[in-house]
């Protein structure tokens, strides 16, 4: 699984054992100097190790040292993130938190 974080300075890629940030071209022949299809890439990373085992093994210390971590201000952003993404999508435009929070 991977995620593509589109914008201005051109597409993000991460996944559970590397990132890579991609750019625009400079004088791209594409239309369209948003297309990121004609992109080089910038930067990458890769992780040290799968990122599952960070997460349990960050799960079984909490419980150990009795300092439990709540995720849902966590979750409740990825949600919102997405709701807003999917309003912005459905609209064909930009969107604010603020016209999010309002649409409820």
């Amino acid at each position: 699984m991977k995620e593509r974080f589109f914008g201005p300075e051109g597409m993000l890629e991460t996944a559970r054992t590397y990132y890579r940030w991609h750019g625009p071209v400079v004088n791209s022949p594409l239309q369209n100097a948003d297309d990121l299809r004609d992109r080089s890439l910038i930067e990458k990373g890769e992780s040290k190790r799968e990122i599952t085992i960070d997460a349990v093994e960050s799960f079984f210390t909490g419980i150990v040292e009795r300092k439990p971590y709540s995720m849902a201000a966590g979750a409740a952003d990825a949600t919102f993130t997405s709701l807003l993404g999917r309003l912005a999508y459905e609209t064909k435009r930009e969107v604010t938190w603020d016209e999010l929070l309002a649409s409820a």
